[in-house]
């Protein structure tokens, strides 16, 4: 049973993906690249194979984020700080969490896009997608396929996660 209470009990920082099965080795990773700066570090594997939530109560998500990037994780493929999130079923619930995140980091930004993942969702993505174009078109903001800035919007289960941030920023890349 996929439910969002046990994700949404405090937001996570970060959301992180790991190729499936090697979900402990980037739980140690991710663990090992935050424990010097928050020894009480939470990392926690989901019901989705390849996804964890990273939970601090001492570092901001951009922190936690550059912290974990500045690692050189082997074994993470994306990393996602978390501005806010919500546990709902009901499409409405996510409209000021949406509004608040594009007041506090976008405000100044004309354009954007949307990127969305939703795993055990009971919100449909479709509809998500037509309640952020709604929100765009009210607020004048350009919904542009390849624009700078991206919001994020990503569920495990009914627990919903925003961000906004650079295109492509939440990718690791790998060094070879």
């Amino acid at each position: 049973m996929c439910n969002g209470e046990v994700y949404c009990n405090k937001c996570p920082k970060l959301l992180v993906t790991t190729p499936i099965g090697k979900e402990s080795w980037g739980e140690i990773e991710v663990g090992n690249s935050i424990f010097p700066e928050d020894p009480d570090v939470n990392v926690f594997k989901t019901v989705f194979p390849g996804v964890l939530l990273v939970y601090s109560s001492a570092l901001e998500p951009f922190h936690t984020y550059r912290l974990v990037l500045s690692s050189e994780p082997a074994f993470l493929t994306r990393v996602v700080p978390i501005l806010d999130c919500v546990n709902t079923h009901a499409p409405e619930d996510l409209v000021s969490r949406i509004n608040t995140i594009i007041d506090v980091f976008a405000r100044s930004s004309k354009e954007l896009s949307i990127e969305i993942v939703l795993r055990g969702s009971t919100i449909k993505e479709k509809e998500l997608r037509k309640l952020v174009f709604d929100i765009f078109r009210r607020r004048g903001i350009r919904f542009v396929k390849e624009a700078d800035k991206v919001l994020k919007i990503e569920s495990v289960c009914d627990c919903y996660f925003f961000s906004i941030i650079q295109r492509g920023s939440d990718r690791i890349r790998k060094q070879f």
